[in-house]
């Protein structure tokens, strides 16, 4: 028999693979103050896109930034243009925030405006002699019911037959341009007009009073519209419904299983959102235009879209960006006075968005460093071997 003996073998550990990237992307794993980071995160695009803008513009500096503060803080009449833009911004981001939280996208927002504007005005002119008390909340009401009948048939093809919210929601609002073009150049066309798509001006008592504090001239529309967000931020937390579609919007399938009529709930939520798109087309008629034209809505449903997914969904933050949206175009506006061509000032815009949704990002995702592989395996190896000590 034959005997060996091993006194020392000297096991080297696989060598693992090294790893050249000593940085990882990870998602955190309870992210916090995800509005907090969005409205900073467009604070800052703001204020770099505010900085660099000078240097693509002819126009000097000083006057650069003059006209812009001229136009948002600097005057009453810039402070009067931007909370006559947000009060309709508010609402047209909580028409779309609603049913964003269930996952479904209004994209819709500028027809059920119109529609609800339409529905306000046919009201007013069907009771032309009524008091003012009785004609303005009248118009109201049909302006959300309006709005809610435009958003029926997408929610229940989405329901039914599985259609996509998005391409019914969006081609509905050809349609109301075009239902509201009919009623603006016929049957309610004005004997006396100046140009424009536009219907006979609304019965004087069916105007919504403006308000003036310090030169500030606004209307009341803008306190229903500041008051709004606050109430839906309350529903949310507070009642049943709001806990239901916060739950459902997080797992479906959990909700299910849960006992919730998911169903009932995506129907409720995407009907909310057309009352509130309606109710914004209604006060923005009665409070500004005091008329119905198809030129009435101005891409405000698409914008309030931007601020419902930069705000996630977040009522507060839905009301804190819709201002700071309406500052950006206010301040557009006064820029193109004093001769900044307009591609400027969405690229102003845009790279403010962009970096909101870096901002997104940055909430839920982050960098973390690593330490090498190869520099763990290699100290492993110069710190000793491994030996095997056997005899046979």
């Amino acid at each position: 028999m034959k005997e060996s003996l091993i006194d020392a073998v000297a096991v080297l550990p696989p060598t693992p693979k090294r790893s050249f990237s000593p940085w990882r992307i990870e998602r955190r794993p309870d992210p916090e103050r995800i509005s907090l980071y969005r409205i900073s995160a467009v604070l800052l695009g703001l204020a770099v896109s505010l900085v660099v803008a000078p240097f693509f513009t002819s126009t000097p500096p000083a006057e650069f930034y003059g006209a812009i503060w001229s136009g948002t803080f600097g005057s009453p009449l810039g402070m009067s243009n931007v909370l006559t833009i947000a009060t309709p911004l508010i609402l047209a981001g909580l028409a779309a925030s609603i049913p964003y939280r269930l996952g479904l996208w209004n994209v819709g927002i500028d027809g059920q405006m119109l529609m609800g504007a339409w529905t306000a005005t046919a009201v007013a002119f069907a009771m032309p002699q009524a008091p003012g008390f009785l004609m303005i909340p009248t118009m109201m009401i049909a302006g959300m019911i309006g709005g809610a009948l435009w958003i029926i048939i997408p929610t229940f093809a989405r329901l039914v037959l599985g259609v996509s919210e998005v391409i019914t929601t969006f081609l509905l609002n050809f349609v109301a341009v075009g239902w509201v073009a009919y009623w603006c150049t016929g049957p309610w066309y004005p004997k006396s007009s100046a140009g424009g798509v536009r219907a006979e001006p609304i019965p004087i008592q069916g105007e919504i009073g403006k308000m003036d504090i310090q030169g500030i001239v606004v209307t009341w529309g803008i306190l229903i519209s500041i008051a709004l967000p606050f109430v839906f931020w309350a529903a949310f937390r507070f009642t049943r419904w709001g806990y239901e579609v916060t739950m459902i919007g997080d797992n479906h399938r959990a909700g299910r299983y849960g006992g919730m009529n998911v169903r009932r709930l995506l129907v409720t939520s995407m009907l909310m959102g057309g009352l509130l798109a309606g109710f914004g087309g209604t006060i923005y008629m009665m409070g500004t235009s005091g008329q119905l034209s198809t030129s009435l809505t101005n891409n405000t449903g698409f914008n309030g879209l931007v601020i419902a997914v930069l705000a996630g969904s977040n009522e507060l933050a839905v009301l804190a960006l819709a201002f700071i949206y309406s500052l950006l175009l206010a301040g557009g506006g006064s820029l193109g006075i004093v001769g900044v061509d307009s591609d400027l000032v969405f690229a102003i815009i845009g790279i403010t968005l962009i970096f909101g949704s870096f901002g997104e990002a940055y909430a839920r995702l982050r960098l973390v460093r690593t330490k090498s592989a190869g520099a763990r395996s290699d100290s492993k190896v110069k710190e000793a071997p491994w030996t095997i000590n056997s005899s046979h």
